[in-house]
């Protein structure tokens, strides 16, 4: 049975300090190889350049397609007009508000991340 700890409490995982040391190995590792996996995405992408697929010895290898993920931003600054036209106003929580007047609520709702520290 395991013990409930409150949240926001601090746990000591001295036990665990060879499984972080080799995470942190591993980390490190995978973080070179991922910058070099993204130079190399970079210079595809800038090949690309606006085709939607580039091909080596006639098989496809690379697709650059859009997303389904739309700039709003950079479709207002370009086209300011339609901006207007096309934008609309909902109702939408004021976290801002319920974080300041129910600090411990507003706390028990937000999402929570892992970060590596040391």
């Amino acid at each position: 049975m395991t013990s409930q700890i409150p949240a926001g409490s601090s746990v000591t995982l001295d036990h665990l300090a060879a499984v972080h040391a080799e995470w942190k190995r591993l980390q490190a590792e995978a973080d070179k190889w991922q910058a070099l996996a993204d130079q190399m995405k970079k210079t595809l992408q800038t090949a690309v350049g606006e085709a939607r697929e580039a091909t080596i010895g006639g098989i496809t290898v690379v697709t650059y397609k859009p997303s389904g993920q739309f700039s709003a931003k950079r479709f207002t600054a370009d086209h300011p007009d339609l901006a207007v036209k096309y934008t609309v106003t909902r109702e939408v929580l004021d976290t801002d508000t319920l974080a300041k007047e129910q600090p411990d609520l507003y706390t028990a709702y937000r999402a929570r991340r892992f970060e590596r520290k040391g």
